[in-house]
């Protein structure tokens, strides 16, 4: 079982070191931030505010648990760390391209 305290720690610091990192959670960013939000605020993280943008969040494939979830959200970002360069434009796992853009991180 994932613990939410450790891995929203974890996540929280490697956006306080290079915030534009969010990006590498491609279509798992909004339901990160979510787990952020829970244990930080905007004060504590500018890219923390209320913004969600649903034609990412659908992209979203469904789990049987929050934790395969979260797994799922864990394995994008270290491809996308390791592959993706910083881009903002992803294909889902549907074979969709998007483009991820969260105004609340300014990029």
């Amino acid at each position: 079982m994932i613990d939410r305290d450790q891995l929203a720690e974890s996540v929280y610091t490697l956006l306080l070191q290079k915030p534009e990192r969010y990006r590498n959670f491609a279509e798992y960013w909004y339901m990160i931030k979510g787990l952020l939000r829970e244990f930080y605020d905007q004060d504590r993280l500018y890219l923390l505010g209320e913004y969600v943008d649903p034609s990412i969040t659908r992209r979203v494939p469904d789990f049987e648990t929050q934790d395969e979830a979260f797994m799922a959200a864990m394995e994008t970002y270290n491809e996308n760390l390791a592959t993706g360069m910083g881009t903002n434009e992803f294909e889902d796992v549907y074979g969709d391209a998007f483009v991820l853009f969260d105004p609340d991180a300014g990029r």
